[in-house]
């Protein structure tokens, strides 16, 4: 969950390698890299586990972890997380954004999230997966008016409520219950 304050406030756990604890809720993580081959069956537990990708850091509740080791695959977990570079591409494609949706998203960041255990896509979870994503505010933009928006493949597009921008660290925490394209506006 996110704590009141809208954002979590990580540290190292001393003496406990690869875990963090919120200092605002405490609750505890285990962090993991994206970029490093991870078995789902090594996953531990009864823990969220953080998953670094670049500057986006996803968090998988317990519940989610779970429904990863349960995949019935036992190869390497691969969370993608980036920008879209043909972004344009995908709005144009998007046969139901309407011109005033595609004008809104034209200069919105468009970011692409999966989640695989070897071969098998995780589409739908069990639980609220947040993530938090580096965003600079556009002059003259409101931060509590920053939007997440969900982009389907068939060009339908969703706000995600509950979003939270942090002027201190320059993100943006939303959650989620399947990846898939989201763009921050």
């Amino acid at each position: 969950t996110i704590p009141a304050t809208g954002v979590h406030s990580w540290a190292d756990v001393e003496g406990e390698k690869g875990k963090q604890e919120c200092s605002v809720c405490h609750t505890t993580r285990v962090v993991i890299s994206a970029t490093e081959p991870v078995k789902s069956a090594d996953l531990p537990d009864n823990e969220n586990v953080a998953v670094k990708k670049d500057n986006v850091d996803i968090q998988l509740p317990p519940e989610v972890v779970s429904q990863v080791k349960e995949t019935g695959t036992s190869g390497d977990l691969t969370v993608s997380a980036g920008e879209v570079e043909n972004k344009q591409e995908v709005l144009n494609n998007a046969p139901n954004l309407s011109a005033e949706q595609k004008e809104t998203l034209k200069d919105a960041p468009l970011y692409d999230f999966s989640l695989k255990v070897g071969e098998t896509a995780v589409g739908k979870f069990n639980a609220k997966v947040t993530v938090t994503l580096p965003y600079t505010l556009r002059e003259g933009e409101d931060p509590d008016g920053v939007i997440i928006w969900y982009v389907a493949e068939d060009g339908t597009v969703d706000e995600i409520k509950d979003v939270h921008y942090d002027a201190k660290t320059g993100t943006v925490t939303f959650q989620v219950e399947h990846f898939s394209y989201y763009a921050v506006a």
